[in-house]
């Protein structure tokens, strides 16, 4: 089953945004993408982008937003990128 896994985010908690990333690869059943939306900011792309790479997990897409739009948005804008059969948030 293709799962795609979009994770709405403003990014002022780089910490939760790991744990959630990491959460994520850790479930049973892999999916196929992990998409990662960053409503309304960019420079924490860099800095999860790092710890992820460092520990070896794969994002597909870190989004910004560009201008915080909200979490409704955000989502939306995940969900029009997936490609699973199956969406998860």
């Amino acid at each position: 089953m293709d799962v795609s896994v979009v994770i709405p985010t403003q990014g002022q908690r780089p910490a939760l945004l790991n744990q959630a990333i990491r959460s994520v690869w850790a479930q049973k059943l892999q999916p196929c993408e992990l998409i990662v939306v960053v409503d309304g900011g960019e420079e924490v792309c860099e800095c999860v982008r790092r710890d992820i790479a460092a520990a070896g997990l794969t994002v597909h897409a870190f989004v910004p937003t560009g201008a915080p739009a909200g979490v409704s948005a955000a989502r939306n804008l995940g969900v029009e990128m997936a490609s699973g059969a199956v969406l998860a948030f």
